[in-house]
């Protein structure tokens, strides 16, 4: 047996699992938002106060003090709130420990605590997940993380945890004595719900050669569960009425799959560590302290002990003596699953939503959330568009239709009447009021050109804008084609079944280009479609517009590259956006191959190059003279609904003094600031205007940045409103860049 759902990266953790999208954090919590105070006639009065919401809670790497796995993981004692310390400590040569502790108190403000607070108060399940880093799992977990299942937050509590800084604990083994300090520290008990059925690790093993196989679980159900099957199969009714119930369940299961339950109301914190064991009152072990009247549970064996941290007598046997870590054991009955209805099942009797995650929607574009094999479990980010498999079993995953394709945005006309003025203010760039940019536009040659020119104090500094003039007429005709021809190219239609069909469909897609590009292309103004009967397009539009492109080097190779380096150290992480190279090598922090740029590139890739040459020439002038020769680097990359560039530069070695980039489909911004190194030598750029430019990109949008200076001072970050895809042209010295 082994985890129904597991992974091998914290990446495909947190893209595959809507529960749990925490990259640093342990609790992935929702609604989060800090605790704040106002001052008022002198006194401070606290303003409401909106919870989180836990989903996901994280056990990795060393414990701390008192952290418990018992039952065999039906009940599990961890800690949360941060404000960790982590040293290494050699105590006995060739070999090292970690010494872990606090460098300060926790306090139930801090948004984890708060929000498993807020699931004790509401009977809010939460899913736990284990890294093979987790010292007191007892056995060897053979991935990197596996999802347990649905936990209950059964208690809370603060406790006294004393402590070796870390700078002693040398000195401790020496003959001078550490110092010892301590510092406030919460703890939450977490129950197994028994309603999901057996822990899968407590199951017997099954010999199974392919794997791992999640389907082989024993389900246990409540009795409430069981009932309610009962009644469902021997239950009549109308056509019409079964109808409407069916729509409504798979409506209702819908929502649950996809993702945490939201909540339409807004929550207002009303809780406090005392309303958390209200619900326990009753329960044998809980008791009221004397001097501030808390509930609280007997959690060692030392005995009850008050556990509030306002208390003046927290954790203190008696006014005046102080606990030792050495004489602190857990209770066996606090270590015992209760197993009763408030700690063995979902409030409401079903989980809030399935741990297996949900396929995105077919008719979205929202493709790039991870994906889970039904075969093994496996959790895995999406590399490729086109047909993902699974990295462990080689199996399919994620839909099996293809994406659907995107028509081009309608670029809006203006009046004739409306005044160039009022044009122009429409979707204006931003200009940083401290940074000496000035601003040009007009219009020429059926396009709208914006040109900044920066501070001679940024050197050859220039960033200009290219469009077609929408607004006096003029259709973005080519980027409209580019635009199907790349989604053609990276994914192109099945196969149709009817020829007549197919040649029909053809034929309306041939006599449109025609329309639309004979202005542009000479070589297609001699040629006509036939009145009637078979025809033969030219070569060139019959490859941009076949139903089925069959041949390979048709296809736009997109697909998530790995990153050379990260945080993340030595695992695995992928690029969050789709991207491929013709073209000379480009060497930066992606390590990814190269097509050529040539005669057998793929015709979008040779058109949109046509398309940069016309329109960095229109600006700059002679490529030849610009960059000593033509363009000889392209680089598309494609955006998925949600996905953005952050801040960067393309500062490369052997990089030419212009970049040419063509943006099709969504609107998105760019942005361009000043790097941090260089704010203290630039003051009279304030602070707060550090971003000192600010573009509205539409479809058909080409950004030139030009000039070396502009990469050494500045950065640019791109966020796009939707589904988009760009294409960069550079000019690269492969013998100063493959260094």
């Amino acid at each position: 047996s082994g985890p129904f759902v597991w992974s091998e990266t914290r990446q495909e953790l947190c893209e595959s699992l809507s529960y749990y999208r925490a990259y640093q954090t342990g609790c992935y919590t929702a609604m989060s938002t800090s605790r704040a105070t106002a001052k008022k006639k002198d006194a401070i009065v606290e303003t409401s106060l909106t919870d989180n919401v836990p989903y996901g809670y994280l056990l990795a790497g060393w414990p701390s003090k008192r952290d418990a796995w018992a039952c065999d993981g039906r009940v599990v004692i961890s800690h949360g709130g941060g404000k960790n310390d982590i040293g290494i400590s050699a105590k006995t040569p060739g070999s090292s420990s970690v010494a872990r502790g606090l460098m300060d108190d926790q306090s139930d403000d801090a948004p984890a605590i708060r929000a498993l607070l807020h699931a004790i108060h509401h009977q809010l399940p939460v899913v736990l997940i284990a890294a093979n880093s987790y010292a007191l799992l007892p056995f060897r977990l053979n991935c990197a993380y596996a999802v347990l299942g649905w936990y209950n937050v059964t208690d809370s509590w603060a406790e006294r945890e004393t402590q070796l800084d870390i700078a002693d604990v040398d000195s401790a083994a020496t003959s001078s004595p550490a110092k010892a300090s301590s510092f406030v520290r919460w703890k939450f008990r977490f129950e197994w719900v028994e309603a999901q059925g057996k822990p899968w690790w407590t199951l017997p093993g099954v010999p199974n050669t392919t794997g791992w196989n999640p389907r082989s679980r024993l389900e246990l159900f409540t009795a409430q569960q069981l009932e309610a099957v009962e009644r469902t199969q021997h239950s009549r009714g109308s056509k019409k009425s079964r109808k409407t119930f069916a729509s409504l369940d798979r409506q209702a299961q819908l929502a649950l799959l996809r993702e945490p339950a939201r909540c339409a109301a807004k929550v207002v914190s009303s809780i406090s560590t005392d309303d958390s064991y209200r619900r326990h009152s009753q329960q044998p072990g809980y008791a009221n302290c004397e001097r501030c009247n808390s509930l609280q549970p007997t959690v060692f064996t030392v005995g009850w002990i008050c556990l509030n941290v306002k208390c003046p007598s927290f954790f203190r046997r008696c006014p005046n003596e102080s606990l030792q870590d050495q004489e602190l054991e857990f209770c066996a009955r606090f270590l015992q699953p209760r197993g009763d209805r408030v700690n063995g099942g979902f409030m409401g009797e079903f989980a809030p939503f399935s741990i297996i995650p949900n396929k995105p929607p077919i008719a979205s574009l929202d493709q790039a959330r991870g994906q889970w094999c039904e075969n093994c479990g496996r959790l895995s980010c999406r590399e490729t568009i086109i047909k993902p498999t699974c990295p462990h079993c080689g199996k399919r995953v994620g839909n099996l239709e293809r994406l659907r394709h995107v028509a081009p945005p309608v670029l809006k006309h203006y009046p004739l009447g409306l005044s160039d003025k009022l044009i122009d203010s429409i979707n204006d760039p931003v200009v940083s009021a401290t940074a000496g940019i000035q601003m040009t536009v007009e219009r020429r040659c059926g396009l709208l050109i914006y040109s900044f020119a920066f501070g001679s104090q940024f050197g050859d500094s220039r960033v200009h804008m290219v469009q077609a003039d929408v607004e006096g007429g003029q259709p973005e005709s080519e980027a409209n084609l580019l635009f199907r021809q790349f989604q053609l190219a990276s994914w192109p239609p099945p196969r149709k079944k009817s020829k007549a069909k197919k040649q029909r469909k053809q034929r309306r897609d041939v006599e449109t280009a025609i329309e639309t590009l004979t202005n542009q292309h000479d070589c297609w103004r001699t040629w006509t479609l036939p009145v009637s009967g078979a025809f033969e397009p030219p070569q060139s539009i019959k490859r941009i517009f076949s139903d089925s492109i069959e041949d390979a080097a048709e296809l736009v190779p997109f697909r998530r590259h790995a990153l050379k380096h990260h945080a993340a150290g030595s695992v695995r992480m992928l690029t969050q956006q789709f991207t491929c190279n013709y073209g000379v090598p480009y060497k930066h922090v992606v390590a990814m191959g190269t097509e050529p740029l040539d005669d057998t590139a793929p015709e979008v890739i040779r058109s949109t190059l046509h398309l940069l040459r016309h329109r960095t020439e229109a600006v700059v002038g002679s490529l030849e003279k610009a960059l000593g020769g033509q363009f000889n680097e392209l680089y598309p990359v494609l955006y998925l609904e949600h996905q953005k560039m952050s801040f960067h530069d393309d500062g490369e070695p052997g990089l030419g003094p212009v970049v040419s980039s063509l943006s099709l489909g969504s609107a998105c911004t760019m942005r361009f600031r000043l790097k941090r190194r260089y704010e203290a030598a630039y003051p009279e750029i304030k602070r707060s205007d550090t971003l000192v430019l600010k573009l509205p990109l539409r479809h058909g949008s080409v950004v030139i940045q030009q000039g070396h200076d502009l990469q050494k001072f500045f950065e640019h970050s791109v966020t796009p409103v939707g589904f988009r895809i760009a294409v960069t042209a550079r000019r690269i010295d492969e013998s100063i860049n493959s260094r």
